[in-house]
């Protein structure tokens, strides 16, 4: 990743870069923290113990490779301070996390689930002139499964029930309220903390790609709600919290477009994101996270 881009704002695919990536024999982690005195990681990994990230010089990017981590195991960071203050926190760009209110994060292989749906990718743009009908949803509550105890299906197993309503319904859309990882179920999702993991509420990741291929499949697209920040007291985790050792704000740059304060993305990649920002400005970390949904878990 080129450094100088980073901080002048130009790079929107900065999580193939940060987070943990599997590797051949090794899990490598990085992430930025300009103000932090030592990032150690701690995860099942290395038994719980602490392994220090190194930076780069004084750029604040930090980074470690781990030999034999590997996909499903838990970690965390654990950030010191120049005040001599020391905070575990979960990646900021980790890929999945685990069940509120615990909070690791966990290692992921995106390449879990490879998608079949070529057809639809190659066709869904031959006819734009073709009337929408969308249906909008919130997985957790649509439909209870009075097998588990918070009532959730997974991933997967609404895809068996919610793609026959669709059709059935004449829909060609369905736009799911945010799915990226929050802490409060009665949120519905625009409390974001895990803004590059898709809920564990229902499923991992490549679960979550399991339902969108089997949409694609049926000839339904999928539009997917994102939110950095809803009411004024929901905290924005890596600006608010005392965490703020790794916050990635010496990046950020305001965006306006067209003065409005909800913006849509039409984006290469399998998702159309309709994005609701605070009135007018948002944030570029807020776009990395549209473009990582856009390209990893569509």
């Amino acid at each position: 990743m080129n450094q100088h881009q980073f901080f002048t704002g130009e790079i929107f695919d900065a999580y193939h870069w940060f987070g943990a990536h599997i590797e051949q024999n090794a899990v490598v982690f990085r992430t930025f923290a300009p103000n932090a005195s030592r990032i150690t990681l701690t995860g099942a990994c290395n038994g719980w113990t602490e392994t220090d990230l190194i930076q780069d010089g004084r750029s604040g990017f930090w980074s470690v490779s781990v030999p034999d981590a590997r996909a499903g195991q838990f970690y965390k960071y654990r950030i010191y301070g120049p005040d001599g203050s020391v905070t575990e926190h979960c990646d900021p760009y980790g890929f999945a996390m685990e069940l509120r209110p615990a909070c690791c994060s966990i290692i992921t292989d995106l390449e879990e689930y490879r998608f079949t749906d070529e057809a639809w990718m190659a066709d869904r743009t031959a006819s734009p002139d073709a009337p929408l009908s969308i249906y909008e949803m919130h997985l957790g509550s649509w439909m209870r499964n009075p097998d588990d105890a918070n009532g959730w299906y997974t991933y997967d197993e609404i895809a068996r029930r919610l793609i026959p309503y669709l059709q059935e319904n004449g829909y060609t859309h369905v736009e799911f309220l945010p799915l990226s990882e929050h802490p409060f179920d009665g949120s519905w999702g625009y409390q974001n903390t895990g803004f590059f993991a898709p809920t564990s509420r229902y499923g991992t990741p490549a679960q979550l790609k399991l339902l969108i291929d089997k949409l694609h499949h049926a000839g339904i697209g999928a539009i997917m709600d994102l939110y950095r920040y809803t009411l004024p007291w929901t905290p924005t985790v890596w600006r608010n919290t005392t965490a703020r050792t790794c916050t990635s704000t010496r990046t950020a740059r305001s965006v306006k477009v067209n003065g409005a304060a909800t913006i849509s993305f039409i984006p290469d990649g399998k998702y159309a994101v309709f994005c609701s920002l605070q009135p007018i400005t948002g944030s570029l970390s807020f776009i990395l996270t549209v473009c990582a949904w856009m390209r990893s878990h569509a």
